[in-house]
This record gives structure tokens, sequence and C-alpha cells, in this order.
């Protein structure tokens, strides 16, 4: 009996281990194929957003370039990222928050008007290739 309980946690603690493993796998993917200079959708985001997150997050923070923030009012802003957002999810299936306007409300110091990415470990390569896709085709659509 002891053996069996010291085998089920070994294997607990390895499963816990893999999906961290896992989990970095994917944030490292998705920050890798968003500022890759020679992927046609990652191209789509250059000099329009930027990410603000530590490489190392699976929360993924985008923020308007500071060459499209400063001509824009905060609330023109949330509007851009709420545009690009939507599109996402309604062109391509793909789930992006924006954060910034919904907020307001709730929080005394409310964040910069982003996008929100979050990675996980059940994502495939496709999951991450449509992700950038989206949000490429969706970045290119709203800046036209």
């Amino acid at each position: 009996h002891t053996n069996n309980a010291a085998a089920h946690e070994t294997e607990e603690e390895l499963s816990g281990q893999l999906l961290l493993k896992r989990l970095t796998q994917n944030t490292t993917k998705i920050y890798a194929t968003l500022t890759d200079s020679s992927h046609p959708h990652a191209l789509k985001l250059r000099n329009r957003l930027v990410i603000t997150s530590h490489p190392l997050s699976p929360l993924i923070y985008l923020r308007l370039s500071d060459e499209e923030a400063t001509s824009r009012t905060r609330g023109e802003q949330t509007l851009i990222m709420d545009k690009i957002a939507g599109r996402c999810f309604l062109e391509a299936g793909v789930a992006i928050v924006s954060t910034g306007g919904h907020v307001k409300k709730y929080l005394q110091l409310v964040p910069e008007p982003c996008l929100r990415i979050t990675a996980n470990v059940s994502q495939e390569e496709d999951d991450i290739e449509a992700l950038v896709r989206a949000l490429g085709d969706a970045v290119q659509s709203v800046f036209k």
C-alpha cells in the first residue's frame, strides 16, 4: 500500500511537471511566433502592436505601439483594441480579451488599453498559428 501511494504521488508530481513544461513551451512558441519577422501574419503587427508582458508569462499583453497610441485618446485606443478582439472572435473563432474599457468601474488604477492572450497547455501548433493569423488579419483590417 505504501509503495502504491508513493508511485501515485510521483505520477502526480510528474504530470504537474509535464504540464508546466508544456505551458512553458506554448508560451515560448506564442512569443516567438508573434515576434517572428519572417511570419506573414506577425509582420502585420509590426509598428502597430507591441508586447508588454514578460516572455515567460503565459499572460501575453499587447498594446498599441507608441507611434499608434500617441495621437489617440484612451477611448480611441480602447475602441481599436475592442475592434481587433471582436474581429478575431467573429471571423476566426479566436478569443482575445480587450482590456481597458470594461474594467474602469472596478479598478482604481485602470490598465492601459491592451489585448490579453492566454497561453495554456491544451494549445497545439495549429492553435498558435490560428491565433497569430487571426490577430494579424484583424490588425490589418482595423488599420486600413
